[in-house]
């Protein structure tokens, strides 16, 4: 009974270790109180891992209070990211809510704001609407495609998905193409002279690591350029269904 107990206390050292490796690639968003996942990103990992994923969350989220987290819990939190409904909330103990928002979920300690709202998950190939926005993807070798300033191309191999596609944050940066380091969107927006009315609303598109790829019409970041190894590329439109 003594080893048994060891075998299964090494076991489970191991697979949360494994978890932990998953982390970055399914967490979209986090901060003290919220957490976003990609429920793509989750289910791509054995359901042995998405327990202890959804385990990990919980405890972070709890903190000192993680003696509210049963398997319970968890069970249910997983059969909500498994099921057909794409809208569902979940309310566990001490006012932790678990809500599903098509492929985005969200742990919640706090209410959401604005933007986390109304962040979607951008698919390749896929289009979605965000507002007066209209934002597209397709998949093409066509390796030598111009770039329009509607436009963004990207090499396949290069992008970290899931794509996400969300209003600025104070704390987003991106590694703007021909400038040296990083650059704050919120100064982006000031240098083109673009109003306050409309920064809330401008759509940023965000890779899987959460870094901010394209500012639509203003600026694109340099990750995911396209080389001479190149084989196929990602090309991204967007329009204003106002204009």
């Amino acid at each position: 009974m003594q080893r048994q107990n060891e075998w299964a206390s090494d076991d489970h050292d191991f697979l949360m270790a494994e978890a932990n490796k998953h982390m970055s690639d399914i967490i979209m968003k986090k901060s003290e109180r919220n957490v976003t996942i990609s429920r793509i990103a989750l289910l791509r990992i054995g359901v042995a891992l998405q327990r202890r994923v959804i385990h990990l969350i919980l405890s972070y989220l709890y903190g000192k209070n993680s003696r509210f987290i049963t398997s319970i819990h968890i069970e249910q939190v997983l059969h909500m990211f498994q099921g057909k409904k794409t809208t569902a909330e979940l309310h566990l103990s001490d006012s932790l809510i678990v809500r599903r928002d098509y492929d985005l979920c969200h742990f919640l300690r706090g209410s959401m704001n604005r933007m986390e709202e109304q962040a979607q998950i951008l698919r390749i190939p896929g289009r979605i609407s965000l507002a007066e926005w209209e934002i597209e993807t397709y998949v093409t070798e066509n390796v030598h495609l111009v770039e329009g300033q509607h436009q963004m191309v990207l090499d396949y191999e290069k992008v970290f998905e899931p794509l996400l596609v969300r209003r600025k944050q104070p704390q987003d940066r991106m590694s703007c193409r021909g400038m040296e380091g990083t650059k704050k969107i919120g100064r982006l927006f000031i240098d083109r002279k673009i109003a306050k009315q409309e920064r809330e609303a401008w759509p940023l598109l965000v890779d899987g690591k959460g870094e901010v790829l394209w500012v639509p019409f203003l600026h694109r970041s340099k990750l995911a350029n396209i080389d001479h190894q190149t084989k196929k590329v990602v090309v991204v439109s967007c329009k204003r269904l106002d204009d």
